[in-house]
């Protein structure tokens, strides 16, 4: 029996010793394999663009319409890029205005090679106040928003040091003749108002004011007739103010209209 016994001892040891190498067999091909993703790197950018500089005339014309040509500098560090000039956006007189650039939208792109690009535009021409002042021209580089660039556009008319004397035409007609360093005939003046303060702290307007032309090539001259004030109110002639306009950019002068 110990013989037997001893048999099937050893039968039953070697069945042990097989059955844990076939588990570890199994074991082994049944271990998951864990694959780690790492996400590949974005694509480098292939440069930037930026507005570096604009330079702007201004163009007026007889009917007070007006136009601004400009010549728009971008450098580009990489290829490929694109850049579209939407329009110029203005505030004149406290009223905020958008011009739009002319053209269609392809027109109005650009394809950008590396390094210093010069693109030429104009606006719409609008009488809608265009006028030569501190502007803001609006673009998008590859079809997307880009911080606005502010530039100045030039006047072609400005006043003199003097800009205005003041004559007796007679009775009480005032006649207002204007000075110009710089002038342009196409340019529009405007003289919008007249005023005239008085001891109690009113003023009194002049009348036929609001009359514009263009400057033409002659001498700029207004008669005006001085408002008739109350007997019981005294006008101080000495600081009377005009208020006009050339291309649509105001100025205040006071003169001595006694």
């Amino acid at each position: 029996m110990r013989k037997d016994d001893s048999l099937l001892d050893g039968a039953s040891g070697a069945g042990r010793e097989i059955d844990r190498r076939t588990i570890a067999k199994g074991v082994a091909w049944t271990v998951p394999v864990v694959i780690v993703a790492t996400a590949a790197p974005a694509a480098a950018a292939s440069g930037s663009v930026a507005v570096s500089s604009v330079a702007a005339t201004f163009v007026p014309a007889s009917n007070g319409a007006a136009t601004v040509s400009l010549v728009v500098n971008v450098n580009a560090t990489g290829p490929g890029h694109s850049i579209t000039l939407t329009e110029i956006e203005q505030t004149v007189g406290g009223t905020t205005r958008t011009h739009n650039i002319s053209g269609t939208v392809t027109a109005r792109t650009f394809a950008l090679s590396a390094g210093s690009n010069s693109l030429a535009a104009t606006t719409v021409s609008n009488g809608a106040r265009l006028a030569p002042v501190t502007s803001t021209l609006r673009f998008t580089v590859d079809g997307a928003a880009h911080p606005d660039f502010s530039f100045t556009i030039a006047p072609v008319t400005t006043f003199a040091t003097n800009p205005v004397t003041v004559s007796n035409a007679g009775g009480d007609k005032r006649t207002f003749t204007f000075a110009f360093d710089q002038r342009n005939s196409q340019s529009k003046f405007e003289v919008l108002t007249i005023k005239t303060p008085l001891d109690n702290g009113d003023t009194i307007g002049w009348g036929n004011t609001g009359d514009s032309l263009n400057l033409g090539d002659g001498p700029v001259t207004r008669t005006k007739d001085r408002p008739n004030v109350n007997s019981r109110r005294t006008a101080d002639w000495t600081r009377t103010t005009l208020n006009v306009e050339i291309d649509n950019v105001p100025f205040s002068l006071v003169v001595d209209a006694s």
